[in-house]
């Protein structure tokens, strides 16, 4: 039970949806959020943020990404992922999911790769992302000006 008295749980069915189809085999998901409020002159000043993630994903999804940029022409020229969205089944005692949706996402090539050699280890490797578009988290985006943008 949470400090709310809420009963919360989270269950293994979190999936990472893309235009590109599930990336069932990341190992982890993780998105760079940083401050949105800042104390100048002691006013509380909000932040337009920049919003980066990473994905470490298995030899096989990175076939799959690599494809895109064969595709292309080359990693340079790979067209930014329309979306990706990550749906985490939490029950939170009202039964809604949490889901957070990231746009326009340019992938970048991992600044190492390391290759496992030891038999029976899973090959991981982390894609560094970048948030061109708008980030959306429990329903609500990030930034007012995406807020703005969405509206037009």
């Amino acid at each position: 039970m949470n400090k709310y008295g809420i009963e919360e749980h989270v269950t293994r069915g979190t999936k990472i949806m893309s235009a590109w189809g599930e990336l069932i085999t990341a190992k982890d998901f993780k998105i760079n959020i940083p401050a949105i409020f800042e104390i100048k002159e002691g006013v509380v000043v909000p932040n337009d943020v920049d919003v980066t993630a990473s994905i470490t994903v298995k030899t096989h999804t990175f076939k799959r990404i690599a494809l895109n940029a064969v595709a292309a022409g080359s990693w340079e020229e790979m067209p930014p992922i329309p979306f990706i969205t990550v749906y985490n089944p939490v029950f939170n005692g009202i039964g809604a999911p949490f889901i957070t949706v990231l746009n326009t996402i340019y992938v970048n090539l991992p600044g190492e790769l390391l290759f496992n050699l030891m038999k029976g280890e899973p090959m991981l490797h982390e894609f560094p992302l970048i948030v061109a578009g708008e980030t959306i988290i429990g329903g609500a985006p990030v930034n007012k000006k995406q807020v703005q943008s969405l509206s037009i």
